[in-house]
């Protein structure tokens, strides 16, 4: 029998770090190995020529085979990591309770403000399109349901919200194999500790909210209607949220940055580890303003704070690499950790291989305006050109536009305008990116080689240190 042949693998990165010990790091396998300095010129060795080894090297051969560092000759990564999943026992729905909204941030990608509000009948259909899909699914499998609460803002809705919820927890004990999850993106302002309680009880347990860095930075920028400040009022929420429910939830704040308030955004950051570094339910992480195209023009004052994607993407990187390794050597220090717990802990620090870019790829993926039309991408709402079908009150869903679909659906390697992607190293990170920017001929990379050897270079410090 012919002994198999094998190649390296496109995805690893050698690094040389801090200390100059070698780090292996495969962006597919997330697999990472700090191996014996006395074995890292064989390991150097064996993934530049894995065919011709020493017996005494086998047992290394073994473990870089192990974790995807050496491959087979005949196996082909680019199509592994841009194959089609399967989504069939699962269904994604992002639901606009509203299109109506109490800030008025100049930077909102929601592409024209309605004041409308979703209906009981569009409500209903979207139960039975819930239903119709557990109906069809097999019961000897998991069929995962989760539904993302946007808008607009959604806690203007909070009430049909809770009564939705309520009908739908119902579900899961008429099908045992349902599993639902649930999750909103709000300002804040209207999320006090008592509704938010109601929420995690209905389902709701992941929320997103987002600061413009410190107060006097955010209430230039994220106010109200009749301008007045927010950042004290979502603040307030935030500590009472942390200080009186003591369920389980998650909470990611997001800190958008500008040119002009990337200083004032990391004093917020100082100001979070104050308060909530012990609650681990809360998360703080940076994100750029992106430039949207919509029918308002409030966005125009701001686009000469707002980054070009690459230098947004270096800055973004850098700090939640270093907000990360922070948290994580808090945490360790102030817990007796076994071993296998920090090495865990600490593997949070490197990037995570995704199945595709985002879910506008993603079969069985859909988002629902409060009129019940149909688009792949929250950003695209009301954009008629993205708008791909509709919800019936019985619960199909008619779709429309299958051309526009498909072009939404389309994963990077049948992307002949993406060909650069299929020889980077991050594609299994990445995948191409927001299929928004790709289908607007704005494709930039949304992470790089240095973002990784950084996280790698962080990771390895709480290696050495703690393992």
């Amino acid at each position: 029998m012919e002994k198999l042949q094998y190649k390296e693998s496109r995805y690893n990165y050698k690094i040389k770090l801090d200390n100059e010990r070698l780090a292996v790091y495969n962006c597919k396998t997330r697999a990472i190995f700090i191996p014996k300095e006395n074995q890292e010129d064989i390991i150097i060795k064996l993934l530049k020529k894995p065919n011709n080894i020493k017996l005494e090297e086998e047992k290394i051969k073994d473990v870089l085979i192990k974790y995807g560092y050496l491959i087979e000759n005949n196996r082909d990564e680019i199509l592994e990591v841009s194959r089609k999943f399967d989504y069939g026992n699962s269904l994604n729905l992002v639901l606009f309770p509203t299109e109506e909204c109490n800030f008025r941030c100049p930077y909102c990608f929601i592409y024209k403000y309605k004041n409308v509000t979703m209906k009981e009948e569009v409500y209903r259909s979207i139960y039975n399109f819930i239903e119709n899909k557990l109906k069809a699914s097999n019961r000897d499998k998991n069929f995962y349901v989760n539904i993302h609460w946007f808008g607009g803002e959604p806690m203007l809705e909070y009430k049909n919200i809770l009564n939705f919820m309520e009908k739908i927890k119902k579900l899961e004990e008429k099908y045992s194999h349902l599993k639902l999850t649930s999750n909103m993106t709000t300002n804040g302002y209207l999320l006090t500790y008592d509704k938010f309680e109601k929420l995690v009880n209905k389902g709701i347990k992941k929320f997103q909210i987002t600061f413009d860095g410190d107060k006097e930075s955010h209430d230039k920028l994220r106010n109200l209607r009749n301008g007045e400040g927010t950042f004290d009022k979502i603040y307030e929420n935030l500590l009472l949220i942390s200080k009186k429910v003591e369920k389980e939830f998650n909470i990611d704040i997001r800190v958008n940055f500008l040119k002009k308030n990337l200083k004032s955004s990391k004093v917020l950051i100082e100001k979070f580890e104050k308060e909530f570094m012990d609650d681990m339910r809360f998360f703080i992480y940076f994100a750029p303003v992106y430039e949207v195209e919509t029918k308002r023009s409030s966005n125009e004052r701001i686009k000469e704070e707002i980054y070009g994607t690459k230098e947004a993407m270096k800055i973004k990187h850098k700090i939640n690499n270093e907000i990360y390794y922070k948290r994580m050597r808090y945490r360790i220090e102030k817990n007796n950790f076994k071993k296998e717990e920090i090495k865990y802990i600490i593997s949070n620090l490197l990037p995570m291989p995704k199945n595709v870019g985002c879910y506008a790829y993603k079969e069985n993926s859909y988002v629902i305006s409060s009129e019940g039309l149909v688009y792949p991408c929250e950003s695209s709402v009301g954009q008629e050109e993205n708008n791909i079908g509709y919800i019936t009150e019985d619960g199909e869903m008619n779709i429309t536009n299958k051309k526009r679909e498909k072009e939404w659906r389309q994963l990077v390697v049948k992307n002949k305008e993406q060909l650069e992607c299929l020889d980077c190293k991050e594609l299994p990170i990445c995948h191409g990116g927001c299929k928004k920017k790709i289908l607007d001929k704005k494709i930039s990379c949304e992470i790089d080689g240095e973002s990784v050897k950084d996280a790698v270079t962080k990771y390895s410090k709480l290696y050495f240190e703690y393992l």
